[in-house]
């Protein structure tokens, strides 16, 4: 068993443009344990606990799906926080309404519940998490907060690349192995 989770890898260039935003109101940054930018990614469906000899068969159908998608032009939105018992606990990165965006991870969560994995029963919201706020942060949750304010000037990008990820836990935190990845192409290539 391994647990696993399919994603929309961002173009390194465009993750950099929000690193740099980040790094610019936050002070102190680099005494926070920011997500690396290797780890950044927009989740379209986490499967979790995943028998390993059903990957080829997910990975098989998630082919056949995307033949009928383009690359995907995409936009960052805003920062925000998702609070737990009255506290910040992730920072993200969100990403403008994409009406294909939004059906592609429909798709891939209704495709999923045909191996046996439950329909996702929130609207999805795309995403890209930043930082997993601890306790200890807390001096840092005021800046949180005002980065939700900040006004993200435009930043636009295409994004093409799926890929199924093993997630493997560690103390140190998670690690991320690439089991197979994807690429959309415009469907007159």
């Amino acid at each position: 068993m391994i647990r696993t989770f399919i994603a929309l890898e961002i173009p390194e260039e465009a993750l950099e443009k929000i690193v740099n935003i980040k790094n610019q109101l936050i002070n102190d940054y680099e005494k926070l344990k920011w997500e690396p930018l290797n780890k950044l990614h927009l989740t379209l469906k986490f499967l979790g606990d995943t028998e390993e000899n059903i990957v080829p068969n997910i990975c098989s159908e998630i082919e056949k799906l995307l033949k009928n998608y383009d690359i995907l032009n995409l936009s960052f939105q805003k920062f925000g926080l998702f609070i737990k018992d009255k506290k910040p606990r992730i920072l993200w990165i969100g990403l403008n309404d994409n009406d294909k965006l939004i059906k592609l991870a429909n798709e891939i969560d209704e495709l999923i519940s045909k191996f046996g994995y439950l329909k996702e029963k929130r609207k999805f919201t795309p995403h890209i998490t930043l930082l997993r706020i601890k306790d200890k942060d807390e001096k840092f949750y005021k800046d949180f907060y005002k980065l939700t304010e900040v006004e993200i000037p435009e930043i636009n990008f295409n994004a093409n690349k799926i890929t199924f990820f093993k997630s493997t836990l560690l103390k140190s935190g998670s690690v991320y192995e690439p089991l197979k990845s994807f690429y959309i192409k415009n469907k007159g290539e």
